[in-house]
């Protein structure tokens, strides 16, 4: 018990108490102002066909998975840059459909790195997205460093619900 009254004491006399609220402070902030899930769609409103209405009216919290080929054994480096490229792409898809790109904003831009094994699985998982309206790109390598020039490197599914990106990347292992 002695302890804690020691700890206690020294939180008073110390100069870390004010960067230790100023944290605490910032972390319910954020813990607060965490976008809630919404209905937005009224139950008698016509179902819409086009995708950016479809994957923004989940009203769910938004994200983009990349989904990098495993079997190209590319160095972390090269893997970082894939990604790069195919999170550019991912944020320019969506400039085309402001309510996505808004709603992932809101959400801190979530970004899930995850692996396949091989080049047919990584279309396969583009295919799928692409089927139920959701944003899909691949990333194309031009072959200056580590893999043959063209080789598909990167899938990003997304930005989109996380509840639609899970139905396609859910049992794939982080990378």
């Amino acid at each position: 018990m002695n302890i804690a009254y020691e700890v206690l004491e020294f939180l008073k006399s110390s100069s870390i108490t004010i960067p230790l609220t100023i944290l605490f402070s910032y972390g319910l902030y954020k813990v607060f102002r965490r976008k809630q899930p919404q209905v937005t769609k009224a139950k008698n409103a016509p179902e819409s066909s086009s995708e950016s209405d479809s994957v923004d009216d989940e009203g769910d919290y938004s994200k983009l998975v990349l989904i990098v080929r495993n079997d190209l054994k590319m160095g972390k480096g090269k893997v970082a840059a894939q990604c790069a490229h195919a999170a550019v792409a991912a944020y320019k898809q969506a400039r085309k459909h402001p309510k996505i790109l808004k709603s992932w904003e809101e959400c801190g831009q979530t970004k899930i790195t995850l692996r396949c094994d091989n080049e047919t699985q990584l279309l396969e998982l583009h295919e799928t997205a692409r089927a139920i309206g959701l944003l899909s790109n691949i990333v194309r390598d031009a072959g200056q460093t580590q893999v043959a020039p063209g080789s598909r490197t990167v899938c990003g599914v997304g930005p989109g619900p996380c509840e639609l990106i899970d139905q396609i990347t859910g049992h794939l292992k982080l990378y």
